[in-house]
């Protein structure tokens, strides 16, 4: 699984990622979550559980993932100081089955995972028309509608696209760092966020399986890094043109 792509001494690295599955009738979850704190509490200094949901943050040394969140519809993962997607790919898996048994939720109606990646530049794509151009030129026709294009708070440009049985959606953010860098996850400089989002949405829910699972994170894994080898390289052009 290629980890980064680059263009001349620029590249891409990956800044963090997200899983999450949205579940069916997880009401248990209020009777059950105490299973997953009793389970891997001491890993996090935080919990913070109440009816909405409970999280799991601020994790003791290398516990993994970095936050846990999870409620009566939404198991949440996320990844952050992690080389690529491969460790994302092996481990989730086991998580999401694991706290979906405690709080005993069966099924599930959406699976994605998200990635975000990053380069330092002090260039920025001057506008979301570039980025639609760079973008477009490279999905073609398979653009399902344009999300977001705004120029004032950051979010350069965003679309939906269809791609295998899932749904992906790209966005594209120019990072101006208004302070020094302080928690080890924040952005180290100026640069660009390349945002990449695919999910499973199925039509009528069904079981949640760890190999089934793990089998669209390594699809989804794979999506993305294809993305960002065919956009990333194109961008990196553009912002050193």
């Amino acid at each position: 699984m290629e980890k980064t792509a680059r263009n001349g001494k620029k590249k891409w690295t990956l800044h963090q990622a997200f899983t999450q599955a949205k579940t069916v009738k997880g009401y248990r979850y209020l009777d059950s979550a105490g299973l997953t704190l009793n389970r891997i509490g001491q890993f996090y200094k935080q919990h913070n559980i109440d009816p909405g949901g409970c999280l799991l943050s601020q994790r003791r040394e290398d516990a993994d993932p970095y936050e846990i969140r999870f409620s009566a519809d939404t198991i949440w993962l996320r990844y952050a100081l992690i080389d690529s997607l491969t460790h994302v790919v092996d481990t989730a898996p086991e998580w999401i089955t694991g706290i979906a048994k405690d709080i005993e939720v069966k099924n599930f109606r959406t699976l994605g995972l998200r990635s975000q990646f990053f380069v330092e530049t002090e260039n920025i794509v001057k506008s979301s028309t570039s980025l639609a151009k760079i973008i477009s030129g490279v999905l073609l026709q398979d653009i399902i509608a344009e999300v977001e294009k705004k120029e004032d708070v950051g979010i350069e440009y965003a679309v939906r696209f269809p791609i295998k049985k899932y749904i992906g959606v790209l966005r594209m953010n120019n990072i101006r760092l208004l302070r020094e860098p302080k928690d080890p996850v924040d952005y180290p400089s100026d640069g660009l966020l390349f945002d990449v989002d695919v999910y499973w949405r199925r039509e009528e829910p069904n079981t949640i399986s760890r190999n089934e699972t793990a089998g669209f994170l390594k699809s989804a894994a794979d999506i993305e890094y294809e993305m960002l080898g065919k956009i990333g390289a194109r961008l990196l052009e553009e912002i050193d043109g």
